[in-house]
């Protein structure tokens, strides 16, 4: 079977087959056609020159028909273009992804695979996952890929990645004008809405149904679908939160526990103020919503990141893989220096808990604990006459690492 497919091409490489096929024969047909004419134009006897009407009748009609083949061509080319899948897991992770891929892959002219995996434990220092070097080669990988490609056909890129990792590789996204973003979800989280060709639910055989796969535009302009509510997780605390609510998994995490990361203020990103769960409201996005997902929080981080000043960012994200990368790459224009200082909490399976992530160089080194209450300051004490005053003393102050870490630290791009 697998010698037949690579034998045989798949239904995405059809139509451009198709349309390269009749590009040949109206060619050859307008080439005869025209030579008809011609002679008809230029007779070798005077007597014999007359125009027939139905050939220059037919010249014509196979030129019109010539130009609207390459028009098809061109926008064959342009959506059934190259799919970039880009992969980092961790190596206990499965992967759930390979039947939607399948589906993707068989409506496309070619794909190229991204594949990384990563053993995080291994990764953990200082309470601290640093994916500073994955990130950044996949980042290269993806824009090396993606710069290399044929120039005349659309890219799109389907992520499957943590999603502090798929926002570093979004930083450093190159943007052709024909760079679009593919969603895919499992079977198990339900079918998009479908409004648009790009939304489409493709059968195999058997009856089962593949998943959706949603493709949108990574540049497009905002409409205010995103909304911000603030709220306090700790009056002690001084570090600004950020709580990108989206998805389902936003059902299991709220605001105030925030508070076991230092965090002061916290700011709830939902979409239209829907938090997943209250309400018995249930996320179902399709394209009108994921295409504009992405510039409406880059906007929304940007002006959060800006009023939080010096203190440090906690963000804990509940986004479709798709939007964390395109919010990457709108970050990348709105917030040049969003990394530095800027807590990403990714969960861990295993200890179901938030563990922050590094992917870039800026980011702090040290993990969001929560500080200590203040203490009452006591009266001192004066000293006994039989016993001599204390020496002064010095108190030295350690600070979390970021300024080490920042101080002559680049931005550099960092991957997954």
């Amino acid at each position: 079977m697998k010698s037949l497919r690579r034998v045989l091409p798949s239904w995405g490489q059809l139509p451009m087959i198709g349309s390269n096929w009749s590009v040949v024969i109206l060619g050859a047909f307008i080439t005869a056609s025209l030579a008809l004419v011609v002679e008809d134009f230029f007779p070798r006897d005077s007597d014999d020159g007359r125009v027939v009407p139905w050939r220059m009748g037919l010249l014509v009609a196979a030129v019109l028909l010539l130009l609207v083949v390459l028009g098809l061509r061109a926008i064959t080319q342009d959506q059934r273009g190259t799919l970039f899948y880009v992969q980092l897991l961790d190596e206990s992770m499965p992967n759930r992804h390979e039947q939607p891929l399948a589906t993707a892959r068989d409506r496309r002219m070619s794909m190229r695979s991204l594949t990384r995996w990563v053993d995080l434990k291994s990764r953990l220092h200082g309470g601290v996952i640093d994916c500073v070097e994955p990130s950044r080669e996949l980042s290269q990988a993806l824009e090396e890929a993606i710069n290399t490609d044929r120039d005349d056909t659309g890219y799109s890129v389907a992520p499957n990645m943590f999603w502090p990792i798929a926002l570093a590789v979004g930083f450093s996204l190159p943007h052709p004008d024909s760079l679009r973003m593919l969603e895919l979800q499992p079977q198990n989280q339900g079918t998009p809405p479908k409004s648009t060709p790009s939304e489409r639910k493709p059968e195999r055989s058997g009856g089962s149904s593949s998943r959706a796969e949603i493709e949108y535009p990574l540049d497009t302009d905002p409409v205010s679908l995103v909304k911000a509510e603030p709220s306090v997780a700790d009056s002690q605390a001084s570090r600004v939160g950020v709580w990108l609510a989206f998805t389902p998994q936003a059902k299991h995490f709220s605001a105030a526990e925030f508070a076991q990361f230092g965090v002061g203020t916290v700011h709830t990103l939902t979409y239209q103020g829907n938090l997943p769960g209250r309400n018995e409201y249930e996320p179902n996005f399709g394209r009108g919503q994921l295409e504009r997902m992405g510039p409406e929080i880059a906007e929304r981080l940007a002006v959060i990141k800006a009023g939080a000043g010096e203190r440090e960012l906690v963000v804990v994200a509940m986004v479709p893989k798709s939007v964390a990368l395109a919010l990457g790459w709108h970050l990348s224009q709105e917030a040049p220096a969003f990394f530095r200082g800027t807590h990403l909490m990714n969960f861990d399976q295993a200890e179901r808990r938030y563990v922050p992530m590094r992917v870039r160089e800026s980011q702090p080194t040290t993990p969001p604990l929560p500080q200590p209450p203040p203490q009452a300051e006591s009266a001192p004490q004066a000293p006994s006459p039989t016993q001599p005053a204390p020496e002064a003393t010095s108190v030295a102050v350690n600070g979390n690492g970021h300024g080490k870490e920042a101080d002559g630290a680049g931005d550099d791009t960092a991957d997954a």
